[in-house]
C-alpha cells in the first residue's frame, strides 16, 4: 500500500487525510502529531510515527543473482514486522 511521509508537517498531515491519504507518517516530535493521530483514528487511517524500511534500488543490478536474491527477500511478506493496515 502507499503511504505518503509528511515529516514533520502536520497541516499536510490533515490535508492529505482531507483528501483521502489512508496511510500517513508523521514525525512522532511534531507538535501537531496527537491532533493529527486523533484526526487519522476518526478518518480510519493508519498514522505511522516513523517511516518504515524501504529498498533502495539504487545500484541494484538486477543481472546479477545476489541482486534478485536481496529483492525476492524484500518481496517475500514478513509478518512480524509489517505495520498493520488498520
Amino acid at each position: 500500500p502507499d503511504a505518503l511521509c509528511c515529516a514533520g508537517a502536520a497541516g499536510d498531515a490533515l490535508a492529505a487525510l482531507r483528501a483521502g491519504c489512508r496511510i500517513l507518517v508523521l514525525d512522532a516530535a511534531c507538535p501537531g502529531f496527537a491532533a493529527v493521530q486523533g484526526a487519522a483514528a476518526a478518518s480510519g487511517a493508519l498514522l505511522l510515527p516513523a517511516r518504515p524500511p524501504a529498498l533502495d534500488l539504487a545500484g541494484l543490478q538486477l543481472g546479477r543473482a545476489q541482486a534478485r536474491a536481496k529483492l525476492a527477500e524484500w518481496l517475500t511478506p514478513r509478518h512480524d514486522t509489517a505495520p498493520p493496515l488498520g
